[in-house]
């Protein structure tokens, strides 16, 4: 006699619509580059790190423990390093594309942080643009907040996929309502 229960479940039954079905799943290439943006905020971490060195070296000639003060400091230039230089290729790697015939998915499973999955339907509505390169990003939603200056959009994409073309096509398809 077999005791054994075989369990199956489908990851994905809880989350999709009856209708709904998955089309295509990747991820964004893993690879390390630094974005320009990245690379400014980098010098800045380094000329903050650097300061507070120096600060805390002449503090601790001071009596007492005034010189922890600039740890925080220290901390926050490292933090802003480490954000600049692996901050980008982090995320990528540990993000999660899935298209389906409805909605976009971003999942995201960074260390020390929660997992995150983010839906995004496809509709009439929908911005959608390619951008071709060594990898292809597609756009294909945003996000508004609320700023100093207003609010500001930012773009959701499938970033640095390939092959862009193609999941851009079954996302035009989805856009213009054929069935896939």
């Amino acid at each position: 006699m077999n005791t054994t229960a075989q369990i199956t479940s489908d990851p994905w039954g809880d989350i999709l619509q009856r209708d709904e079905k998955i089309l295509w799943q990747g991820r964004p290439d893993g690879g390390f580059r630094m974005r320009s943006g990245d690379l400014s905020s980098g010098i800045f971490g380094v000329v903050f790190t650097a300061f507070s060195i120096f600060w805390m070296s002449q503090a601790v000639k001071a009596a007492g423990f005034i010189w922890m003060f600039g740890l925080l400091f220290f901390a926050a230039g490292l933090r802003l390093i480490y954000k600049a230089v692996l901050g980008d290729t982090l995320r990528r790697r540990h993000s999660f594309y899935t298209l389906t015939s409805h909605r976009a998915f971003i999942a995201t499973d960074m260390p020390f942080k929660a997992r995150k999955l983010d839906s995004y339907p496809i509709t009439a509505d929908s911005p959608l643009s390619l951008q071709t390169g060594t990898f292809d990003t597609i756009t294909f939603a945003a996000r508004k907040r609320r700023g100093k200056n207003g609010t500001v959009q930012t773009p959701i994409s499938f970033q640095d996929i390939d092959p862009g073309q193609k999941v851009f096509q079954m996302m035009s398809r989805i856009q213009k309502g054929d069935a896939l």
